[in-house]
């Protein structure tokens, strides 16, 4: 019996400074460790208030990381600011939405 498709939910907040990333993809890669296999990650960015392009890094690098790790990342929740820092930097095809009909299990939240 298919359960259908395996979600695995995070969070990221404000991330203030570079230094936060390595810690934040050590935390999604533990977690995407004891996640399904090919499991998509939905990232829940709608706390990621006032977002900047350390905040647009921090994503990058997350996707990198699940990707690494036989993942997809899709981002939930973003605002105006971050949707208009992705076309800038052309990184909202490499960042792709959560198609808003879709729903994320409760699963690790990470970063904050």
């Amino acid at each position: 019996m298919d359960e259908g498709p395996k979600q695995l939910g995070w969070t990221l907040g404000a991330v203030r400074d570079r230094e936060q990333i390595p810690e934040l993809c050590r935390q999604l890669a533990l977690a995407l460790a004891a996640a399904p296999p090919a499991a998509t990650v939905v990232c829940d960015v709608s706390g990621a208030r006032d977002p900047t392009m350390v905040t647009v890094e921090a994503l990058a690098r997350l996707r990198l990381t699940a990707r690494r790790h036989g993942h997809e990342l899709l981002l939930a929740g973003a605002g105006p600011a971050l949707l208009d820092l992705l076309v800038i930097t052309g990184l909202g095809a490499v960042l792709p939405l959560l198609p808003r009909a879709s729903a994320c299990r409760p699963g690790t939240a990470g970063g904050g």
